[in-house]
């Protein structure tokens, strides 16, 4: 008798549903899957309590190639077998998942996975999902450290090379801010919300892509308006990453551990994957003359996320599409 049919007294029945799993066990599970692992406990349990048990026999396709991806599957039982549409075949094993991604965006399938021998998954719907994410945006909130993580090492395994920018290096097309005359060099020059102008910016962020406006100005608030002279050092190597930067005017140099060295113009971004956890920088950014920037400090982004949870909830969507933009360029 396996595992499975102990909890419930049954026998294998082919294709089926059968009753829900014990929540602390599939919690330990989901706590492996990238998507899921910056989650509480409480919030854990909060996914597993929407997985129904689903049972395959050999052969039986779990999804296919090119189906619009409505679910996320765990390996409870048995393996099987995933068939990309371009690539080698690999095998999943217990506690492997796949299809995680497609819960927030129901992107289409990029492979076939079926049954080898008989199967059982832990089957999470991606409506379902949806909608628990929009009644308990606290758990939204929990997902982006988890997805900042996958981005980090899709960064980290692409090489990125020294003329293709990260995404937090990227440039935003925007026209760049004109500060006033007549405004002395250091510290805020002037209050974000009194620089409706540069917002549009923001839409040319991958963490604010999704927003809604009235989400994205609840951002722009949060942003100050800084002006550094020349020489001055905005973000320095190794220290706690503090703030997202958007260059408003002038020029910065970036300076990288690898020794590598390009300037940004007006219009680049760097720091945002920061703004979710607080890595240290990989790089020193220095102004090359003055320099005009819009900075959001993680402390503000923090609260924001705190007094706004639902603001995680369109974040969410925002680093999903991020990450299969990194995935399409890792296959070029």
């Amino acid at each position: 008798m396996t595992r499975i049919e102990a909890w419930h007294g049954t026998k294998w029945n082919g294709q089926g549903q059968a009753p829900s799993l014990p929540q602390d066990w599939l919690s330990r599970l989901l706590a492996k899957a990238p998507l899921f692992n910056g989650l509480s406990r409480q919030d854990l349990r909060t996914v597993a309590g929407l997985a129904e048990l689903r049972q395959y026999v050999d052969g039986v396709a779990v999804v296919r190639v090119g189906t619009r991806g409505d679910s996320m599957h765990v390996v409870l039982e048995g393996r099987a077998v995933v068939r990309p549409s371009a690539g080698p075949e690999r095998r999943l094993e217990p506690g492997d998942c796949f299809g995680e991604l497609a819960l927030v965006d129901g992107a289409p399938r990029a492979a076939t996975v079926s049954a080898a021998g008989e199967l059982a998954t832990a089957r999470i719907a991606g409506p379902g999902f949806r909608r628990m994410l929009r009644e308990e945006p606290l758990v939204a909130a929990g997902l982006l450290p988890g997805l900042v993580r996958v981005i980090r090492d899709l960064q980290a395994s692409m090489h990125v090379e020294s003329q293709r920018r990260a995404p937090e290096e990227q440039t935003s097309s925007y026209r760049a801010f004109d500060p006033e005359t007549g405004i002395v060099d250091g510290s805020v020059v002037h209050d974000a919300r009194d620089l409706l102008g540069w917002q549009a910016a923001l839409r040319h962020v991958p963490l604010f892509a999704a927003l809604p406006e009235r989400h994205l100005r609840q951002v722009a608030r949060r942003f100050a308006v800084r002006r550094f002279g020349k020489g001055r050092v905005l973000v320095r190597q190794d220290a706690k990453g503090g703030s997202f930067f958007l260059l408003l005017a002038g020029q910065v140099r970036v300076e990288a551990r690898n020794g590598t060295s390009s300037v940004l113009d007006p219009g680049a971004q760097f720091g945002e994957l920061a703004l979710i956890d607080g890595a240290s920088r990989s790089a020193t950014v220095t102004a090359l003359d003055q320099v005009t920037v819009a900075e959001l400090p993680r402390a503000a982004f923090l609260r924001l996320l705190q007094n706004e949870p639902r603001t995680a909830v369109y974040m969410v969507g925002s680093l999903v599409a991020l990450i299969r933009e990194l995935q399409r360029q890792s296959t070029e």
